[in-house]
């Protein structure tokens, strides 16, 4: 008899526990927002087909002629909010951010990319530099100045052609963020200070200091790849691990 009753309480706290974590992992996060039901364990990689070979992008444009522009996505146990318009882009990263809460996911593929950006920030980090920066970017404070910003984004498009545009070049724009950055910094003084840095010509007069990727080494491809199999690697590690991995390797 009491081998039954041990059965059954086992039974029970695997009941409890499998309603637990469909309720607090497997659940629709905003009812409004149209979407398939979660599977325990899988999300929705089943009803979108991702398991009969249909690619992430292909699983995107199905959901999107049958949910619209905007609906949710499970991959696993991370839900994703799939939109597409630009009008969405604003609401969910700044009108709303605090509502849609980044994925642990998402955080770390990005920070491969760019380790401090706004869009990655999570909790107090965000919410300090978003009370800075988001008053700068109201739109009454942005369009009289949208000549200037054309005009910085008009030469340093024309940088990336001389650089880059050539049909007969092999080179790979390697530093996109950095130009990114470097044009912000641009907009900034021209708005801000009435002076101009001079960045974003920089690359253009270090080309040819650049490592030609038509005529790369074997050891320098080699570093490349180390670095960034090392940073995959790293990257779902606890904090002091990957600066630990800064000291020894800068």
């Amino acid at each position: 008899m009491s081998f039954y009753i041990i059965l059954l309480q086992c039974l029970l706290i695997l009941l409890l526990t499998y309603f637990y974590f469909k309720r607090r992992y497997y659940t629709k996060l905003h009812v409004t927002i149209p979407g398939y039901e979660p599977e325990f364990l899988i999300g929705s990689i089943r009803k979108v087909g991702l398991l009969k070979g249909l690619s992430l992008w292909d699983a995107f444009r199905n959901q999107q002629e049958k949910f619209g522009d905007l609906c949710q996505m499970w991959l696993g146990a991370w839900s994703y909010t799939v939109f597409c318009r630009p009008e969405d882009a604003e609401y969910i990263l700044s009108t709303n951010r605090k509502n849609y809460e980044n994925t642990r996911a998402t955080e770390e593929q990005f920070e491969l990319l760019f380790p401090t950006a706004v869009i990655i920030q999570r909790g107090l980090d965000h919410k300090r530099i978003s009370r800075i920066i988001l008053p700068l970017l109201r739109k009454y404070r942005i369009v009289p100045y949208m000549n200037n910003i054309i005009e910085q984004t008009d030469k340093n498009l024309n940088v990336w052609k001389k650089i880059y545009g050539r049909s007969e070049s092999e080179k790979i724009n390697r530093n996109i963020i950095k130009d990114y950055s470097s044009l912000a910094m641009e907009i900034i003084g021209i708005i801000a200070f009435d002076h101009n840095f001079k960045l974003i010509n920089k690359p253009l007069e270090s080309a040819s200091e650049k490592i030609d990727q038509k005529k790369m080494t074997l050891g320098v491809a080699t570093a490349n790849l180390t670095q960034a199999v090392t940073d995959m690697v790293l990257t779902p590690l606890p904090g002091f691990l990957k600066r630990l991995k800064s000291t020894l390797f800068s």
